[in-house]
């Protein structure tokens, strides 16, 4: 039996301002849960919405990630700001090990639709360790900031 490949079901969406708070560091991949602890503990209970990690590194390393982790909060309580983005999004579900697969399909979805990138992707975590225990039930939406090719250029 052949499987018949499946395309990827991107979304293009304007993201919205949203206020946050936050931690970034230069760390291990294995020592990312500890920064979401931290802006957990930040948020004292009162996130608006589902935390998120920005990978400001254009190559994700083995070694050390630069990465802000924030979650959603009242204006009044914010630290910063994210600015609005266009993005594409496309859901992974199932364990962070292989969310790279869905990376790769993204990133391929937005070369053959004239985009490129224009910005660090986050991912938005609907559901993940503190919500279910299989990591098969984890859902991620990774979000790239998008343009049309030739936008933006002098």
């Amino acid at each position: 039996m052949t499987e018949t490949p499946v395309a990827p079901r991107v979304a293009v969406k304007d993201v919205p301002p949203c206020d946050v708070v936050f931690v970034r560091e230069r760390v291990a991949v294995r020592d990312i849960p500890r920064l979401f602890a931290t802006v957990v503990e930040k948020a004292h209970g009162r996130g608006t919405g589902a935390p998120v990690a920005i990978y400001h590194d254009a190559i994700f390393g083995s070694e050390a990630v630069d990465v802000e982790v924030v979650v959603p909060v009242a204006a009044d309580e914010a630290e910063e700001t994210l600015m609005p983005a266009t993005v594409a999004a496309l859901t992974h579900r199932g364990p962070y090990e292989r969310i790279g697969e869905t990376y790769g399909q993204l990133a391929a979805w937005v070369a053959a639709h004239g985009m490129r990138q224009f910005g660090a992707i986050r991912e938005v975590y609907l559901v993940g360790p503190g919500d279910v225990g299989d990591p098969a039930g984890y859902v991620t939406e990774v979000q790239m900031p998008v343009e049309l090719h030739g936008l933006g250029e002098a």
